[in-house]
């Protein structure tokens, strides 16, 4: 998946933005696993993207378990 910044933000906001069905820890780990590039080189979670700053999710974000907490 490849988006393009448009504004400026920090990355694991941009991305929580971009995939609302996943939570922003999953993603700052995707992040710090090295699976998300912005213009083609590895950031931290807390990089501040540009506008127009391209960013690409190279791996399959695993889907989110549906949790059962029932008391």
């Amino acid at each position: 998946m490849t988006f393009t910044a448009d504004r400026s933000e920090r990355l694991d906001k941009f991305l929580a933005r971009m995939l609302p069905e996943h939570s922003r820890t999953k993603l700052s780990k995707l992040i710090d696993d090295g699976t998300v590039l912005v213009n083609t080189k590895v950031q931290k979670p807390s990089f501040a993207l540009t506008l127009g700053d391209v960013v690409e999710v190279t791996a399959v974000v695993p889907a989110t378990v549906p949790h059962d907490l029932t008391p």
